[in-house]
């Protein structure tokens, strides 16, 4: 079932991997919004603590979003 490392890419084309790649590019730019907040909640030890409590949304708008009259 497992094959050598010198013969793992054999079995996809270099058009196939091309294509992979293309793709993988188009979802990293254009992530949704919440997944861009969830991963700068994920770098930030405070803001994810606040998260598995509250959420990622709560914690990326406590921890991140502009206060309202606050510079």
């Amino acid at each position: 079932p497992f094959t050598n490392r010198r013969n793992a890419n054999t079995f996809i084309s270099p058009q196939q991997r091309w294509r992979a790649k293309a793709h993988e590019r188009i979802r990293e730019s254009t992530k949704p919004v919440y997944e861009i907040n969830r991963e700068a909640c994920d770098d930030f030890k405070l803001c994810e603590r606040y998260a598995m409590l509250y959420g990622y949304n709560a914690a990326y708008n406590r921890y991140f979003r502009q206060r309202r009259g606050s510079k």
